[in-house]
């Protein structure tokens, strides 16, 4: 799928306004939101540099991990929520 560069930049807003929300605890506070557009990213076929340039490098270094972490090896959020419970 092609996506214009409005579209990146869109995307790129609405991390943008998640991180403004988050202030220093982004990008920890918002990894579902950022799951979920990293899914969207990829859903309409993204390059990997586009995605980056939508995630901004510390909530892509953050989605890279938890999607790259083995299944049962809770990430610092997981062991936050479980505490939390």
């Amino acid at each position: 799928m092609i996506i214009n560069l409005r579209g990146i930049k869109a995307l790129q807003q609405l991390r943008i306004e998640h991180q403004e929300s988050a202030g220093l605890d982004f990008p920890m506070s918002c990894l579902t939101e950022m799951l979920f557009l990293y899914d969207v990213c990829k859903s309409l076929e993204l390059s990997i540099f586009q995605a980056q340039e939508v995630l901004g490098a510390p909530a892509w270094d953050m989605v890279t991990r938890h999607i790259n972490n083995p299944v049962g090896i809770p990430t610092e959020r997981g062991r936050e929520l479980a505490t939390a419970l």
